[in-house]
């Protein structure tokens, strides 16, 4: 009976155990933030109304984190994902980093992912994609932007 009990404490402990990694909180984008991130460059995707439009698409973001808190902030992580449905469909980027941003300063964060495009071009599709940029700090903070990649048109 002692053995059952033990047992079941020890149990209980192992699945009560307090994990050392920081609570995770999402915010959206907007002022008052602890960071502001502008999408300042990227590659920009081709839409083509022909064949060979099935080829994958290398795309490069650049992004640019500023510090607005008063304290260090380190950026952990950036993941890029589409929002919505398009004709060229952005596989998800995701790009570790442990960079130290001091208050007041900024740095910049390159982030690669593939388009691929998933029919030819017609008249009338739109020519962008939106995208969602999600910033992870080590103190579990997530701050959620968005933004829109034009998108080239191309005959071939």
């Amino acid at each position: 009976m002692k053995r059952l009990a033990l047992a079941a404490l020890l149990l209980a402990a192992g699945c009560s155990s307090n994990s050392l990694a920081p609570p995770s909180r999402t915010f959206d984008a907007g002022a008052g933030g602890a960071i502001d991130v502008q999408l300042i460059g990227q590659s920009t995707p081709v839409m083509m109304f022909a064949r060979g439009g099935d080829l994958p698409q290398q795309i490069a973001f650049q992004f640019l984190v500023s510090n607005d808190s008063s304290d260090t902030v380190t950026v952990k992580k950036i993941m890029v994902y589409q929002k919505g449905a398009a004709p060229v469909q952005l596989e998800t980027a995701l790009a570790g980093f442990d960079t130290g941003i001091e208050p007041g300063h900024d740095a910049q964060f390159r982030v690669s992912a593939t388009a691929r495009q998933l029919r030819p071009a017609r008249s009338g599709d739109d020519t962008s994609i939106g995208l969602r940029a999600d910033v992870t700090l080590t103190n579990g903070d997530t701050y959620v932007y968005s933004f829109d990649l034009p998108v080239s048109l191309a005959a071939q």
